[in-house]
């Protein structure tokens, strides 16, 4: 029987077997020993979704008295701690029972949410301004009402409003918000300080890592979408039950759901769409694409080649991480991203993505967006124009329409 002494995120085992079983919740594992070299390990995992443990069977190279075994969350850390995922079992809805639920603002986000809490039962009314939205709302079976009434009306009043405009629309359901949950699905309207509510209401966070479509498909076939949340202001005493039965009530706890900060998500998420998803991989693409043609290679081969195959391989990254892709792709392929990667994408590279996030963490990006937005965006206009003129665009609509992409 193996005795186990747990110190923090890691515990020692000493055994004489070659096998051992280890329980540890949601980590990963690595072993080492002072007399031998660090070895590599397999672990063979099984998930206990009741208790949320992972199960890992470590098989050893060769039989040793004492070893050690170093948890680490495979997920990420928190304050240095394991992160928990809340999943269906571990929530309730009782935090939600009997209350009426304002969704302000029925864009994507909004239409979506607000259809999830109508099929799970829930009395819901759709605040906004007069106009196309709200008649979309009432065609879709919703009360509707301003901003205000909404939140009078409601006690909890969940803001799907763009995060630009959020402090206009928080000035009006101000004077009724106390005693109520102030929910955000972005971090950003509190952590720059556009957003600053009294100490008479809880504020929390439920962010869902999908667009509006993503959140009502998860809920409708309950594959749900993972969700961080966070609780801001707790002065109910009840905030964390009510955010998380909101999460479970939008079948975001299908997936998992997982404790973060209102800095984190804004952060992140600002970052991630800069770096990566609507910026650095679009920019990849078109100095790719450019490169190709200057060297005489056809325009159609050149897109197909560096923009249409990205769609298999994103759905890689997502289901088996990036060192699955490699795996999973042709030997030429792994080896070519393994040794080429680098010269693509080289050391220049990180710092420049240093100043992103520099940006990002002052809030210069976001007092740049806030200028813009209060001029009607002329040079998001102007510059959306410049990237529908591009020969790799042109190509593509081509391409899609020749081939019914």
């Amino acid at each position: 029987m193996a005795r186990t002494l747990c110190i923090a995120n890691s515990f020692r085992i000493q055994s004489r077997k070659t096998s051992v079983l280890v329980a540890y919740p949601f980590c990963s594992a690595y072993a080492s020993n002072s007399s031998l070299s660090v070895f590599g390990i397999r672990a063979e995992i099984v998930t206990n979704s009741i208790s949320n443990t992972l199960y890992f069977v470590i098989q050893l190279k060769s039989r040793v008295k004492n070893f050690s075994i170093y948890a680490r969350p495979s997920i990420g850390y928190l304050g240095g701690y394991a992160l928990k995922v809340y999943r269906e079992n571990d929530v309730a809805l009782d935090a939600l029972t009997g209350k009426t639920i304002a969704i302000l603002g029925y864009g994507i986000q909004g239409r979506a949410q607000a259809a999830n809490f109508k099929d799970g039962g829930f009395d819901v009314v759709v605040g906004g301004r007069p106009g196309k939205s709200l008649e979309q709302a009432r065609k879709d079976g919703f009360q509707t009402a301003s901003f205000q009434d909404a939140a009078k009306k409601a006690h909890v009043l969940s803001m799907l409003v763009p995060d630009i405009v959020q402090s206009g629309v928080f000035e009006q359901i101000k004077p009724h918000a106390a005693g109520k949950t102030l929910v955000f699905a972005h971090g950003s309207p509190i952590h720059f300080g556009w957003v600053k509510p009294e100490n008479n209401c809880d504020v929390v966070l439920v962010a869902p890592s999908g667009p509006g479509k993503k959140v009502r498909s998860g809920f409708l076939d309950e594959t749900g979408v993972v969700a961080t949340f966070a609780v801001h202001q707790d002065v109910s005493g009840s905030a964390r039950q009510t955010v998380l039965s909101y999460a479970h009530a939008q079948g975001f706890t299908y997936a998992g759901v997982f404790e973060s900060s209102f800095r984190d998500e804004a952060v992140c998420d600002l970052f991630g769409e800069q770096a990566i998803l609507c910026g650095g991989v679009p920019e990849l693409i078109r100095q790719s694409y450019d490169v190709l043609v200057k060297r005489g290679y056809s325009k159609e081969m050149a897109y197909l080649g560096t923009l249409y195959e990205l769609r298999a391989l994103t759905q890689m990254y997502v289901e088996k991480g990036l060192d699955g892709m490699l795996e999973n792709v042709s030997s030429a392929a792994g080896y070519g991203g393994l040794m080429q990667g680098k010269e693509a994408v080289g050391p220049e590279t990180k710092k420049r993505l240093e100043k992103v996030l520099d940006d990002v963490e002052s809030g210069a990006f976001m007092n740049a967006f806030s200028n813009e937005s209060k001029n009607d965006f002329p040079e998001t206009k102007r510059l959306l124009e410049e990237e529908k003129e591009k020969d790799v665009n042109r190509t593509g609509a081509r391409v899609r329409k020749q081939f019914k992409l």
